[in-house]
């Protein structure tokens, strides 16, 4: 009996010190090795906006209705805006004009109201303008919601015909 190896029925290895058991703990070795320097793979990344509920969001809607005053992630942010062709009855004039926006991004048309007064044609015109204007909407913990937003607006450089 070959006494570099045992018989095959007791361990199927070849024993330590034959040529082959080095063969055997090298390719293991190298194994081990590929394996520890080996990159992990990139942790799954949550995506930026957190995932809310609509129930969620109804409340975020409601606490605001109770206190307009409290503090929004964002702001609404006024996209696009055209003013009325019609001319002010006087061009000397600045005033405000404030709104409420809704969770869409669009200006609610019951609700506009002018601070001064520049001429009933101007200010028909001015508020039918203003429901064609586009917003991006509120944010309050990851919910659009409808938000008062006020403009003041200078009749001496606004172009009208």
């Amino acid at each position: 009996m070959d006494t570099d190896t045992l018989p095959a029925t007791r361990c199927p290895l070849p024993a330590v010190g034959s040529r082959s058991s080095g063969w055997l703990i090298g390719f293991v070795g190298m194994a081990v090795l590929a394996a520890a320097c080996a990159k992990p793979k990139p942790a799954v990344t949550p995506p930026d906006a957190p995932i809310v509920s609509a129930a969620h969001c109804a409340e975020m809607r409601k606490l605001l209705t109770d206190y307009p005053n409290t503090m929004v992630e964002r702001e609404p942010e006024r996209l696009r805006a055209k003013m009325p062709t019609v001319a002010p009855a006087r061009r000397d004039t600045s005033f405000t004009v404030s709104f409420t926006v809704n969770t869409v991004g669009k200006p609610v048309a019951s609700t506009v109201v002018v601070s001064k007064h520049v001429g009933p044609r101007f200010t028909t015109a001015l508020k039918s303008s203003i429901g064609s204007w586009t917003y991006r909407p509120a944010l309050h913990k990851g919910c659009p919601v409808p938000r008062k937003v006020s403009h003041t607006i200078d009749v001496s450089k606004t172009r009208t015909p």
